[in-house]
């Protein structure tokens, strides 16, 4: 059996290394920094602009996934019962 040494070599930096930071840059224009970012998705509708058919569909949509959910769990946790 023979024994093989590995060695890790890291590089190595000068003192005086120039290293970029946001705050590196001077008399940099940072008047948008401020401000708040666009949206990402378009806002939902208020609950109250819904209609009451629209609440219900939502409900039930919610309703069946939340049974999906637990039965993809519950078939999670008894395929992770028998491995054990």
């Amino acid at each position: 059996m023979s024994t093989a040494s590995s060695t890790l070599v890291t590089p190595s930096f000068t003192r005086n290394a120039v290293v970029s930071t946001p705050y590196s840059v001077r008399d940099a224009d940072t008047s948008d920094y401020m401000q708040p970012l666009p949206p990402s998705q378009p806002a939902t509708p208020a609950p109250n602009k819904l209609s009451t058919e629209q609440m219900a569909r939502i409900a039930e949509n919610r309703r069946l996934a939340q049974e999906r959910l637990r039965a993809k769990q519950m078939e999670t946790s008894a395929a992770q019962q028998n491995i054990i």
